[in-house]
Protein backbone atom coordinates (compact mmCIF):
# COMPACT_ATOMS: atom_id res chain seq x y z
CA UNK A 1 0.00 0.00 0.00
CA UNK A 2 1.32 3.41 -1.01
CA UNK A 3 0.52 6.18 1.49
CA UNK A 4 0.56 9.73 0.18
CA UNK A 5 -0.02 12.45 2.79
CA UNK A 6 -1.40 15.72 1.49
CA UNK A 7 -4.00 18.28 2.72
CA UNK A 8 -7.63 18.60 1.76
CA UNK A 9 -7.80 17.10 -1.68
CA UNK A 10 -10.12 16.71 -4.54
CA UNK A 11 -9.53 14.11 -7.18
CA UNK A 12 -10.01 14.14 -10.89
CA UNK A 13 -9.54 11.05 -13.05
CA UNK A 14 -8.51 11.99 -16.57
CA UNK A 15 -7.66 9.16 -18.95
CA UNK A 16 -4.96 7.16 -17.15
CA UNK A 17 -3.85 9.91 -14.77
CA UNK A 18 -4.96 10.56 -11.20
CA UNK A 19 -4.48 14.19 -10.17
CA UNK A 20 -4.56 15.31 -6.56
CA UNK A 21 -4.75 19.06 -5.92
CA UNK A 22 -4.62 21.05 -2.69
CA UNK A 23 -7.04 23.83 -1.67
CA UNK A 24 -4.62 25.65 0.61
CA UNK A 25 -0.90 25.62 1.20
CA UNK A 26 -0.57 22.35 3.13
CA UNK A 27 -1.84 23.80 6.44
CA UNK A 28 -4.05 20.83 7.19
CA UNK A 29 -3.55 17.33 6.01
CA UNK A 30 -5.57 14.30 5.14
CA UNK A 31 -4.48 10.96 3.73
CA UNK A 32 -5.09 9.15 0.51
CA UNK A 33 -4.30 5.47 0.39
CA UNK A 34 -3.77 3.65 -2.88
CA UNK A 35 -4.07 -0.09 -2.48
CA UNK A 36 -2.24 -2.41 -4.86
CA UNK A 37 -5.05 -4.95 -5.20
CA UNK A 38 -7.73 -5.44 -6.27
CA UNK A 39 -8.57 -1.79 -6.87
CA UNK A 40 -7.31 1.65 -5.92
CA UNK A 41 -9.38 3.59 -3.42
CA UNK A 42 -9.12 6.84 -1.51
CA UNK A 43 -10.19 8.52 1.73
CA UNK A 44 -10.75 12.26 1.59
CA UNK A 45 -12.77 14.56 3.88
CA UNK A 46 -13.81 17.07 1.25
CA UNK A 47 -15.12 15.09 -1.74
CA UNK A 48 -16.88 11.81 -2.32
CA UNK A 49 -14.71 9.38 -4.20
CA UNK A 50 -16.13 6.24 -5.73
CA UNK A 51 -13.90 5.69 -8.73
CA UNK A 52 -12.05 2.40 -9.02
CA UNK A 53 -9.04 1.90 -11.19
CA UNK A 54 -6.77 -0.94 -12.22
CA UNK A 55 -3.61 -0.68 -10.09
CA UNK A 56 -1.31 -0.59 -13.12
CA UNK A 57 -3.31 2.39 -14.42
CA UNK A 58 -2.20 4.49 -11.46
CA UNK A 59 0.59 6.36 -13.15
CA UNK A 60 1.14 9.86 -11.83
CA UNK A 61 0.11 11.88 -8.79
CA UNK A 62 0.31 15.63 -9.28
CA UNK A 63 0.21 17.93 -6.27
CA UNK A 64 -0.01 21.63 -7.06
CA UNK A 65 -1.52 24.91 -5.90
CA UNK A 66 -5.14 25.73 -6.72
CA UNK A 67 -3.99 28.24 -9.34
CA UNK A 68 -1.67 25.71 -10.93
CA UNK A 69 -4.49 23.16 -10.88
CA UNK A 70 -6.51 25.33 -13.21
CA UNK A 71 -3.56 25.58 -15.57
CA UNK A 72 -2.15 22.08 -15.14
CA UNK A 73 -1.69 21.69 -18.90
CA UNK A 74 0.98 24.39 -18.62
CA UNK A 75 2.69 22.46 -15.88
CA UNK A 76 2.41 21.59 -12.21
CA UNK A 77 4.81 20.28 -9.62
CA UNK A 78 4.99 16.52 -10.03
CA UNK A 79 5.92 15.23 -6.60
CA UNK A 80 5.48 11.54 -7.23
CA UNK A 81 5.71 9.70 -10.52
CA UNK A 82 4.86 6.06 -9.90
CA UNK A 83 5.89 5.07 -13.43
CA UNK A 84 9.47 6.15 -12.88
CA UNK A 85 9.67 4.90 -9.31
CA UNK A 86 7.99 1.52 -9.77
CA UNK A 87 8.26 -0.06 -13.26
CA UNK A 88 5.15 -1.69 -14.67
CA UNK A 89 6.37 -5.33 -14.29
CA UNK A 90 6.86 -4.73 -10.56
CA UNK A 91 3.56 -2.88 -10.13
CA UNK A 92 1.74 -5.88 -11.56
CA UNK A 93 3.86 -8.47 -9.76
CA UNK A 94 1.25 -9.34 -7.12
CA UNK A 95 -1.57 -10.29 -9.49
CA UNK A 96 0.86 -12.04 -11.85
CA UNK A 97 2.13 -14.23 -9.03
CA UNK A 98 -1.46 -15.05 -8.14
CA UNK A 99 -2.04 -16.01 -11.78
CA UNK A 100 1.15 -18.10 -11.80
CA UNK A 101 0.10 -20.05 -8.71
CA UNK A 102 -3.04 -21.19 -10.53
CA UNK A 103 -1.27 -22.63 -13.59
CA UNK A 104 -0.68 -26.33 -14.21
CA UNK A 105 3.02 -25.60 -14.71
CA UNK A 106 3.24 -24.23 -11.17
CA UNK A 107 1.38 -27.23 -9.75
CA UNK A 108 3.83 -29.60 -11.45
CA UNK A 109 7.02 -27.70 -10.67
CA UNK A 110 6.52 -24.65 -8.42
CA UNK A 111 10.19 -23.80 -7.94
CA UNK A 112 11.27 -23.99 -11.58
CA UNK A 113 8.11 -22.18 -12.71
CA UNK A 114 8.75 -19.36 -10.27
CA UNK A 115 12.37 -19.07 -11.40
CA UNK A 116 11.28 -18.92 -15.05
CA UNK A 117 8.69 -16.30 -14.16
CA UNK A 118 11.29 -14.15 -12.41
CA UNK A 119 13.63 -14.48 -15.40
CA UNK A 120 10.84 -13.24 -17.67
CA UNK A 121 10.21 -10.32 -15.33
CA UNK A 122 13.92 -9.44 -15.52
CA UNK A 123 13.73 -9.47 -19.33
CA UNK A 124 10.75 -7.08 -19.13
CA UNK A 125 12.66 -4.73 -16.84
CA UNK A 126 15.63 -4.78 -19.21
CA UNK A 127 13.33 -4.46 -22.27
CA UNK A 128 14.91 -7.55 -23.85
CA UNK A 129 13.49 -10.16 -26.19
CA UNK A 130 12.68 -13.64 -24.97
CA UNK A 131 13.26 -16.92 -26.80
CA UNK A 132 11.32 -20.07 -25.96
CA UNK A 133 9.82 -23.23 -27.45
CA UNK A 134 6.24 -24.38 -27.82
CA UNK A 135 5.18 -27.83 -26.65
CA UNK A 136 5.64 -28.99 -30.27
CA UNK A 137 9.26 -27.82 -30.26
CA UNK A 138 8.82 -24.70 -32.40
CA UNK A 139 11.18 -21.89 -31.42
CA UNK A 140 9.68 -18.44 -30.99
CA UNK A 141 10.99 -14.98 -30.20
CA UNK A 142 8.87 -12.35 -28.51
CA UNK A 143 9.12 -9.00 -26.83
CA UNK A 144 9.03 -9.73 -23.10
CA UNK A 145 6.22 -7.22 -22.60
CA UNK A 146 3.62 -9.59 -24.01
CA UNK A 147 1.48 -11.52 -21.54
CA UNK A 148 0.40 -14.07 -24.13
CA UNK A 149 4.04 -14.98 -24.75
CA UNK A 150 4.67 -15.33 -21.01
CA UNK A 151 2.01 -18.04 -20.86
CA UNK A 152 3.67 -20.00 -23.66
CA UNK A 153 7.11 -19.49 -22.12
CA UNK A 154 5.94 -21.05 -18.85
CA UNK A 155 3.70 -23.84 -20.15
CA UNK A 156 4.69 -24.43 -23.78
CA UNK A 157 1.23 -23.58 -25.08
CA UNK A 158 -1.48 -20.94 -25.05
CA UNK A 159 -5.11 -21.83 -24.21
CA UNK A 160 -4.60 -25.63 -24.00
CA UNK A 161 -8.32 -26.47 -24.20
CA UNK A 162 -8.68 -24.44 -27.41
CA UNK A 163 -5.55 -25.95 -28.92
CA UNK A 164 -6.83 -29.43 -28.05
CA UNK A 165 -10.04 -28.66 -29.93
CA UNK A 166 -8.12 -27.25 -32.92
CA UNK A 167 -5.97 -30.38 -33.01
CA UNK A 168 -9.11 -32.53 -33.19
CA UNK A 169 -10.67 -30.35 -35.89
CA UNK A 170 -8.01 -29.24 -38.38
CA UNK A 171 -6.92 -31.68 -41.04
CA UNK A 172 -4.15 -31.65 -43.68
CA UNK A 173 -4.97 -29.46 -46.65
CA UNK A 174 -7.34 -27.16 -44.77
CA UNK A 175 -7.24 -23.37 -44.28
CA UNK A 176 -6.71 -21.57 -40.97
CA UNK A 177 -7.07 -17.77 -40.69
CA UNK A 178 -5.61 -16.01 -37.65
CA UNK A 179 -6.92 -12.44 -37.16
CA UNK A 180 -4.97 -10.83 -34.35
CA UNK A 181 -2.10 -13.27 -34.68
CA UNK A 182 0.26 -11.60 -32.19
CA UNK A 183 3.69 -13.28 -32.54
CA UNK A 184 2.15 -16.39 -34.15
CA UNK A 185 1.51 -18.96 -31.41
CA UNK A 186 -1.77 -20.14 -32.95
CA UNK A 187 -0.43 -19.85 -36.48
CA UNK A 188 2.58 -22.10 -35.92
CA UNK A 189 0.35 -24.63 -34.18
CA UNK A 190 -2.13 -24.65 -37.08
CA UNK A 191 0.68 -24.80 -39.62
CA UNK A 192 1.74 -28.23 -38.41
CA UNK A 193 -1.84 -29.51 -38.49
CA UNK A 194 -2.77 -28.40 -42.02
CA UNK A 195 0.60 -29.49 -43.40
CA UNK A 196 2.29 -28.50 -46.67
CA UNK A 197 -0.95 -28.87 -48.63
CA UNK A 198 -2.83 -26.53 -46.28
CA UNK A 199 -2.68 -22.78 -45.75
CA UNK A 200 -2.43 -20.42 -42.80
CA UNK A 201 -3.07 -16.69 -43.13
CA UNK A 202 -1.80 -14.73 -40.10
CA UNK A 203 -2.91 -11.09 -39.81
CA UNK A 204 -1.49 -8.70 -37.22
CA UNK A 205 -2.23 -4.97 -37.05
CA UNK A 206 0.64 -3.84 -34.80
CA UNK A 207 3.67 -3.23 -37.07
CA UNK A 208 6.16 -4.05 -34.30
CA UNK A 209 4.41 -7.28 -33.35
CA UNK A 210 4.05 -8.22 -37.02
CA UNK A 211 7.84 -8.14 -37.37
CA UNK A 212 8.11 -10.81 -34.67
CA UNK A 213 5.31 -12.77 -36.35
CA UNK A 214 7.00 -12.74 -39.77
CA UNK A 215 10.42 -13.56 -38.29
CA UNK A 216 9.02 -16.50 -36.34
CA UNK A 217 7.36 -17.98 -39.42
CA UNK A 218 10.52 -17.57 -41.50
CA UNK A 219 12.83 -18.91 -38.78
CA UNK A 220 10.82 -22.12 -38.53
CA UNK A 221 10.58 -22.53 -42.30
CA UNK A 222 6.78 -22.45 -42.30
CA UNK A 223 6.24 -21.96 -46.00
CA UNK A 224 2.49 -22.62 -45.72
CA UNK A 225 2.00 -19.46 -43.61
CA UNK A 226 1.45 -16.02 -45.14
CA UNK A 227 1.53 -12.96 -42.88
CA UNK A 228 -0.16 -9.59 -43.40
CA UNK A 229 0.33 -6.32 -41.49
CA UNK A 230 -3.06 -4.59 -41.46
CA UNK A 231 -6.20 -4.22 -39.40
CA UNK A 232 -9.40 -6.03 -40.33
CA UNK A 233 -12.82 -4.37 -40.30
CA UNK A 234 -16.02 -3.84 -42.27
CA UNK A 235 -14.71 -1.23 -44.73
CA UNK A 236 -11.44 -0.43 -46.48
CA UNK A 237 -9.59 2.64 -45.29
CA UNK A 238 -7.29 3.65 -42.47
CA UNK A 239 -7.58 3.73 -38.69
CA UNK A 240 -5.37 4.23 -35.67
CA UNK A 241 -4.29 1.50 -33.30
CA UNK A 242 -3.47 2.07 -29.65
CA UNK A 243 -0.49 0.12 -28.36
CA UNK A 244 0.09 -0.73 -24.71
CA UNK A 245 3.77 -0.48 -23.81
CA UNK A 246 3.18 -2.89 -20.91
CA UNK A 247 1.54 -5.63 -23.02
CA UNK A 248 1.80 -5.85 -26.80
CA UNK A 249 -1.13 -8.26 -26.78
CA UNK A 250 -3.44 -5.47 -25.59
CA UNK A 251 -3.08 -3.53 -28.87
CA UNK A 252 -6.51 -2.39 -30.03
CA UNK A 253 -8.22 -0.07 -32.47
CA UNK A 254 -7.96 3.41 -30.94
CA UNK A 255 -11.06 5.21 -29.75
CA UNK A 256 -11.63 8.97 -29.99
CA UNK A 257 -9.37 10.08 -27.12
CA UNK A 258 -6.51 7.69 -27.91
CA UNK A 259 -3.60 8.25 -30.24
CA UNK A 260 -1.60 5.69 -32.12
CA UNK A 261 -0.10 4.55 -35.38
CA UNK A 262 -2.23 4.93 -38.52
CA UNK A 263 -2.54 1.67 -40.44
CA UNK A 264 -4.60 0.30 -43.27
CA UNK A 265 -7.84 -1.55 -42.51
CA UNK A 266 -9.34 -4.06 -44.92
CA UNK A 267 -12.32 -6.41 -45.18
CA UNK A 268 -11.40 -10.05 -44.64
CA UNK A 269 -13.63 -11.07 -47.56
CA UNK A 270 -11.50 -8.90 -49.87
CA UNK A 271 -8.22 -10.19 -48.42
CA UNK A 272 -9.25 -13.81 -48.93
CA UNK A 273 -10.32 -13.19 -52.52
CA UNK A 274 -6.92 -11.66 -53.24
CA UNK A 275 -5.23 -14.67 -51.61
CA UNK A 276 -7.29 -17.07 -53.72
CA UNK A 277 -9.01 -18.57 -50.68
CA UNK A 278 -12.56 -19.70 -51.42
CA UNK A 279 -13.33 -21.59 -48.22
CA UNK A 280 -12.02 -21.31 -44.65
CA UNK A 281 -12.09 -24.15 -42.16
CA UNK A 282 -11.10 -22.26 -39.04
CA UNK A 283 -11.23 -18.51 -38.30
CA UNK A 284 -9.66 -17.38 -35.03
CA UNK A 285 -10.37 -13.79 -33.99
CA UNK A 286 -8.63 -11.99 -31.11
CA UNK A 287 -8.98 -8.26 -31.66
CA UNK A 288 -9.64 -6.78 -28.21
CA UNK A 289 -13.26 -5.79 -28.71
CA UNK A 290 -13.32 -5.07 -32.47
CA UNK A 291 -14.97 -8.39 -33.32
CA UNK A 292 -18.20 -7.00 -34.77
CA UNK A 293 -16.57 -5.03 -37.65
CA UNK A 294 -14.25 -7.97 -38.36
CA UNK A 295 -17.19 -10.35 -38.63
CA UNK A 296 -19.23 -7.95 -40.75
CA UNK A 297 -16.36 -7.74 -43.20
CA UNK A 298 -16.05 -11.54 -43.33
CA UNK A 299 -19.72 -12.49 -43.55
CA UNK A 300 -19.56 -13.67 -47.19
CA UNK A 301 -16.76 -16.08 -46.38
CA UNK A 302 -18.51 -17.30 -43.22
CA UNK A 303 -21.72 -18.03 -45.12
CA UNK A 304 -19.80 -19.67 -47.95
CA UNK A 305 -17.72 -22.00 -45.74
CA UNK A 306 -20.01 -24.86 -44.63
CA UNK A 307 -17.57 -26.48 -42.18
CA UNK A 308 -16.13 -23.30 -40.70
CA UNK A 309 -15.34 -22.82 -37.02
CA UNK A 310 -15.19 -19.22 -35.80
CA UNK A 311 -13.29 -18.78 -32.54
CA UNK A 312 -14.05 -15.58 -30.63
CA UNK A 313 -12.97 -13.99 -27.37
CA UNK A 314 -15.93 -11.89 -26.26
CA UNK A 315 -15.41 -9.42 -23.42
CA UNK A 316 -18.27 -6.93 -22.93
CA UNK A 317 -16.00 -4.13 -21.66
CA UNK A 318 -13.76 -4.41 -24.73
CA UNK A 319 -16.64 -4.44 -27.22
CA UNK A 320 -18.31 -1.64 -25.29
CA UNK A 321 -15.56 0.87 -25.92
CA UNK A 322 -16.66 0.90 -29.58
CA UNK A 323 -20.35 1.05 -28.72
CA UNK A 324 -20.76 -2.62 -29.69
CA UNK A 325 -22.64 -5.27 -27.75
CA UNK A 326 -22.10 -9.00 -27.40
CA UNK A 327 -25.75 -9.40 -28.38
CA UNK A 328 -25.07 -7.88 -31.82
CA UNK A 329 -22.19 -10.31 -32.37
CA UNK A 330 -24.36 -13.24 -31.34
CA UNK A 331 -27.16 -12.16 -33.68
CA UNK A 332 -24.77 -11.83 -36.62
CA UNK A 333 -23.25 -15.29 -36.10
CA UNK A 334 -26.51 -17.09 -35.39
CA UNK A 335 -28.00 -15.32 -38.41
CA UNK A 336 -25.25 -16.96 -40.47
CA UNK A 337 -26.37 -20.36 -39.20
CA UNK A 338 -23.72 -20.86 -36.52
CA UNK A 339 -24.25 -22.22 -33.01
CA UNK A 340 -22.13 -21.44 -29.94
CA UNK A 341 -19.97 -24.05 -28.22
CA UNK A 342 -17.38 -23.91 -25.46
CA UNK A 343 -14.34 -26.19 -25.17
CA UNK A 344 -13.90 -28.33 -22.08
CA UNK A 345 -10.51 -29.25 -20.61
CA UNK A 346 -10.13 -32.12 -23.10
CA UNK A 347 -10.95 -29.90 -26.08
CA UNK A 348 -14.45 -31.28 -26.63
CA UNK A 349 -17.06 -28.77 -27.76
CA UNK A 350 -19.98 -28.36 -25.38
CA UNK A 351 -23.14 -26.63 -26.57
CA UNK A 352 -23.80 -23.20 -25.04
CA UNK A 353 -27.31 -21.82 -24.83
CA UNK A 354 -28.01 -18.28 -26.02
CA UNK A 355 -28.73 -17.21 -22.44
CA UNK A 356 -25.43 -18.68 -21.23
CA UNK A 357 -23.10 -16.97 -23.70
CA UNK A 358 -22.18 -14.16 -21.31
CA UNK A 359 -20.72 -16.77 -18.94
CA UNK A 360 -18.08 -17.78 -21.48
CA UNK A 361 -15.23 -15.68 -22.81
CA UNK A 362 -13.87 -18.11 -25.44
CA UNK A 363 -16.52 -19.44 -27.80
CA UNK A 364 -16.51 -21.72 -30.84
CA UNK A 365 -19.17 -21.05 -33.49
CA UNK A 366 -19.94 -23.80 -36.00
CA UNK A 367 -22.60 -25.68 -37.92
CA UNK A 368 -21.28 -29.23 -37.75
CA UNK A 369 -20.51 -30.40 -34.19
CA UNK A 370 -17.49 -32.59 -34.92
CA UNK A 371 -15.42 -32.91 -31.75
CA UNK A 372 -18.52 -32.27 -29.66
CA UNK A 373 -18.89 -34.09 -26.35
CA UNK A 374 -21.62 -36.69 -26.10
Amino acid sequence: MHKVTIKYVHIMVQRNMTYCATRHAFRHFSCIYFRASPVCWAITPCRNFSETMEPERLDTIVVCSRAAWGARQRGGDILLDLKSIVPSPLRSLKWRLQWLSGTEAFERAPVSSTLKFMRWTALELLDRDAEFHTAEGIRLTSMAKNFSSLSVYLTGQRDPELQAFIASRLKPGQVFVDVGANIGVYSVFASRLVGPSGRVLAIEANPGTHRYLADNMARNGLSNVATLNCAVGDADGHLQISTDRRNAGATHVAISDEKGATIRVRRLDDILREQGVECVNYLKIDVEGYELPVLRGAIDMIRGSPDIVVQTELIPAHAGRYGHSIRAIVELLTGAGLTAYSPDAQGRALAVGINEIDRHMDLLWMRSPRGMAN
